[in-house]
């Protein structure tokens, strides 16, 4: 084979954030393409618990590996077993190799090099932050061991192939292209044939990107602004100049320039000033995902997870008709906007609008009995359960407790009335005549505490600890407080699912029982959640300012939904639907989205078990094993 790869990521087995799941997941497929011509370069975080459960060191005594590390190690003046080799555990096993965040000569020198061509207004290293100095710091060990790989392992004229995550691992590239090999700064001969090394920088969101997003900015209007000069000012203002402009040396140094989305690009092209040289999609293992289940246990799995979200929604909303039930949901960071859930609240407050008027339940029958529970996940500062939440959910406990018993009960009276009614209508039996007159009266003392509860179902189940908040605010302003008419119901849970959460749910399980969860972001690179539903069945709504909702596009372009189709989702091939962000105002937006619910409500339970199939099967277009042939394409220009 005439390519080695090797990946770096901050985040190889270092988990801070989403770049990890696309490195784990994607390893094996490289693995299987490349075998041990792929590695994995990332950094040995001193105190990280991770490394003790997630790598095995292979660095033995006398070993070619460590024979090769050893020298490197001398070459650059670095403390011996400092580099650490080994297997990240993982399906696939690939190669690892961890470079140590050590301090020194090759770090001085990257400093000064950041410090001349990057024209930062103060240095990088005068007010340090540790994941600036592990930036850098990891940079120049990647600076040198490039270099040294090349002399010393592709002895046979191979191209090495590095293959660049986010800027946080891009400094590496910054050095290699500014200084060239490493070798000359410690008086030892440099290769001639240095630009044999062939960096690939992918960035999977830019950091004024999620900034601007985070601060309400109108992105599509910030795409249209192409002037560095204002995006050099705008990261300043916002204490993110160093970041942006690595960020930026790096997509125009890089020998190909890639990211992960169709809008990623257009942000790509204006914020670091380069076009992006090819689209290397996410993607994850379908099987993983979903498990190897058939159509039979997607289902039955699906009502398993869905009836613990009801015994949920039996507690907490008295009187609701829980056969009728429907869970939509939304979940992420509490971005109010960024995130849309304004999108999802003003939508729902359509949808109730339409389920408690009578003459529309009226002319739509198929809607006459529909509810719709509305769940925002979204952790935000919380001072625990409320009093409601607590109230319920040992309520319910000791209802279901007790109703056992009483069901036995029942069960015996009910054989010996049976025996005593041979000569009368069976049929006029009454709940007296079965009952002892204390079950009766627990019966009774039941039904009025949840009567009680009825018109004091909150809106969240955690005592907030800013009760303005943006999403409360806009609740309140909508009265969709969970009044006893209301057919649509809302609840914000500020807190991660697990399984001790107030579901008994972990996220993946909750996303199994929900019947739709909503993404509609106006900032998302790509996106997982939307994918994660896919898998497991559950139908959801992406906008197109979502990279995954571009995907969907794309691949909607090839199977478009059939004329006169009366409900968007019949003939959905993948259980995603996309709502425009971009092109409509705001409200018509939300019409788009509330027509979209309601049609989820009006198919049968027949329709939703077909689309639930249809779109678990058709799941394996976002599988690595079709995403990665991108990679493999940009890779293969340097054959």
């Amino acid at each position: 084979m005439s390519q080695f790869i090797l990946e770096a990521s901050y985040e190889v087995i270092h988990k801070v954030g989403g770049v990890e799941t696309v490195v784990r997941s994607k390893a094996p497929e490289l693995v299987k393409k490349y075998g041990d011509h792929f590695f994995m370069i990332g950094m040995n975080v001193i105190g990280d618990d991770k490394y003790a459960t997630n790598f095995e060191d292979k660095r033995t005594p006398n070993s070619f590996w460590d024979d090769f590390l050893s020298n490197f190690e001398r070459s650059f003046e670095l403390p011996l077993n400092s580099v650490r080799y080994g297997q990240w555990l993982i399906p696939g096993g690939p190669q690892c190799f961890l470079l140590p965040l050590i301090g020194g000569k090759l770090v001085n020198v990257v400093k000064t090099l950041l410090w001349e061509e990057s024209n930062l207004s103060e240095q990088p290293h005068q007010h340090p932050e540790d994941f600036k100095l592990n930036a850098i710091t990891f940079g120049a060990m990647q600076w040198a061991f490039y270099s040294f790989f090349l002399v010393e392992y592709a002895k046979n004229h191979e191209t090495i192939i590095v293959q660049t995550h986010e800027w946080l691992a891009g400094v590496g590239l910054f050095a290699y292209k500014k200084l060239g090999p490493a070798q000359k700064y410690f008086r030892q001969k440099s290769p001639e044939d240095f630009d044999r090394v062939k960096f690939i920088f992918t960035t999977h969101a830019t950091t004024l990107g999620r900034h601007l997003s985070a601060g309400d900015a109108d992105l599509n209007q910030c795409f249209k602004q192409t002037d560095a000069g204002v995006w050099d000012a705008e990261a300043c203002k916002r204490s993110v100049e160093f970041e942006h402009r690595i960020e930026r040396a790096c997509a125009n140094l890089a020998d190909q320039f890639t990211t992960v989305s169709t809008i990623t690009s257009v942000e790509c092209e204006a914020f670091l000033g380069r076009k992006v040289d090819a689209v290397t999609w996410n993607g994850l293992h379908v099987d993983s995902q979903k498990g190897l289940i058939d159509d039979h246990e997607l289902n039955f799995k699906h009502k398993i997870e869905r009836d613990k979200i009801l015994e949920f929604v039996k507690s907490h909303f008295y009187g609701i008709d829980i056969d009728n039930t429907f869970v939509f949901f939304s979940a992420g960071r509490y971005e109010y906007k960024n995130k849309g859930y304004d999108l999802f609240i003003d939508a729902l407050y359509e949808v109730n609008k339409k389920l408690t008027s009578q003459q529309y339940r009226d002319s739509h029958p198929e809607l006459a009995n529909k509810f719709v529970v509305g769940i925002i996940i979204a952790p935000a500062p919380n001072n625990g359960f409320t009093e409601h939440s607590l109230f319920v959910t040992n309520l319910m406990k000791e209802i279901q407790s007790s109703v056992g018993k009483i069901s036995e009960n029942i069960t015996e009276s009910l054989g010996n009335k049976l025996c005593e009614c041979l000569d009368s209508d069976f049929s006029e039996l009454s709940l007296n005549q079965l009952c002892g007159s204390d079950d009766l009266m627990l019966l009774k003392r039941f039904h009025q505490s949840m009567q009680k509860s009825a018109n004091q179902s909150p809106v969240t189940t955690h005592k907030l600890a800013d009760q303005n908040s943006d999403l409360l605010c806009r609740l309140r302003e909508l009265h969709l407080t969970n009044n006893f008419s209301d057919r649509c119901k809302m609840v914000w849970v500020p807190e991660f699912l697990s399984k001790t959460s107030i579901f008994g749910l972990d996220y993946s399980d909750f996303t199994r029982g929900a019947h739709l969860g909503v993404f509609a972001s106006l900032y998302e690179p790509f996106g997982y959640t939307s994918p994660e539903c896919m898998c497991v069945g559950t139908a959801s709504v992406v906008s197109n300012m979502c990279g995954f909702g571009n995907y969907i596009e794309e691949q909607g372009a090839q199977y478009p939904t059939q004329e006169n189709e009366n409900n968007s989702w019949m003939s959905n091939k993948y259980g995603v639907q996309v709502v425009d962000r971009i092109y409509k105002p705001y409200w018509d937006t939300v019409l788009q989205l509330h027509e979209m619910m309601l049609d989820y409500l009006k198919m049968s339970v027949h329709q939703r078990i077909a689309l639930r199939n249809r779109m678990s099967r058709n799941s394996i277009v976002v599988d690595w094993s079709i995403m990665i042939k991108e990679y493999i394409k940009v890779y293969d220009q340097y054959k």
